[in-house]
């Protein structure tokens, strides 16, 4: 999705990374922050906004990813 390579999705990035301290907010996890991830995701009608924003770590992010599909 070219959305992603976009400034207006960079400085929303940044700001969510900053919110969650570069961590991963799954609970008990703490590892550090690999992607910025829409909860409700996008394609299902997700907004790019902070409340629908989270910071995830590399294997969360995979797992999120591998059970969405």
């Amino acid at each position: 999705d070219p959305y992603y390579k976009t400034k207006a999705w960079q400085l929303l990035r940044k700001a969510v990374l900053l919110r969650d301290l570069y961590t991963c907010v799954v609970p008990g996890c703490g590892q550090p922050a690999y992607a910025v991830d829409h909860i409700k995701a996008r394609r299902a009608g997700g907004a790019d906004a902070m409340w629908n924003l989270r910071a995830l770590c590399k294997d969360h992010d995979h797992a999120v990813k591998e059970t969405s599909t």
